[in-house]
């Protein structure tokens, strides 16, 4: 139940970083001011959201600019799989990246018409989240991406590397979209666990309360 309480929060806020994006998207594309929009993206964790040249990488308009490498230009390999993972009206979310200057972040990736838009989205709203469940001994909530990297968890250094955890059976269970109980070796408190589990649809994300087994 609290794994699934926790899945639709995080639905809800995927659809709002959606739509939040999109509308920015389109305000960028017209040249019209997206100021009215800084307060929604510092709440949902948005740092920037631009427009960018599918062939040059040249950011056309930007809420910030500081997507880019210095140059006017977003990253290559990023621009690439932007340009691989993007569709037409429908937005997607990429892995967790860890940068240099701003720290872990999914990239929110899509296309408004013969542009690619890329936002850049935060990760402290699923370590929030994440802190919000403590219960009995070591009880504990763990968010993962949909490569099974952390998101959340109560080991800090594992947020910060964003660890990958995809070999764990629970967690590949939530990579598959399933939804259920599980029991299993935890690798973080070096014991047998049992957890709630589900999975956030269109993002992938995974949600599990893990405690361990009596």
């Amino acid at each position: 139940l609290l794994a699934q309480t926790m899945s639709s929060a995080l639905s809800r806020y995927e659809q709002d970083v959606r739509a939040a994006v999109s509308s920015v998207a389109t305000s960028l594309q017209s040249r019209r001011s997206t100021s009215g929009s800084d307060e929604i993206l510092k709440t949902l964790k948005i740092q920037d959201v631009s427009i960018i040249s599918p062939t040059s990488g040249e950011v056309v308009a930007s809420t910030s600019g500081s997507v880019t490498d210095g140059s006017g230009k977003i990253d290559h390999a990023l621009l690439t799989h932007a340009a691989s993972a993007s569709n037409q009206d429908s937005y997607r979310f990429t892995s967790v990246h860890r940068t240099k200057d701003h720290g872990n972040v999914l990239f929110v990736v899509g296309k408004t018409k013969n542009y690619l838009v890329i936002a850049r989205l935060g990760t402290s709203y699923f370590v929030e989240l994440g802190k919000q469940i403590s219960f009995g001994e070591k009880g504990h909530a763990a968010i993962v991406d949909g490569s099974g990297n952390v998101l959340a968890h109560p080991m800090a250094g594992w947020i910060a590397s964003a660890r990958n955890i995809s070999k764990v059976s629970a967690v590949k269970r939530m990579m598959n979209g399933e939804t259920g109980i599980e029991q299993f070796f935890s690798p973080a408190l070096k014991g047998d666990m049992i957890a709630g589990l589900t999975s956030v649809p269109g993002p992938g994300w995974g949600v599990m309360i893990p405690q361990p087994v009596s």
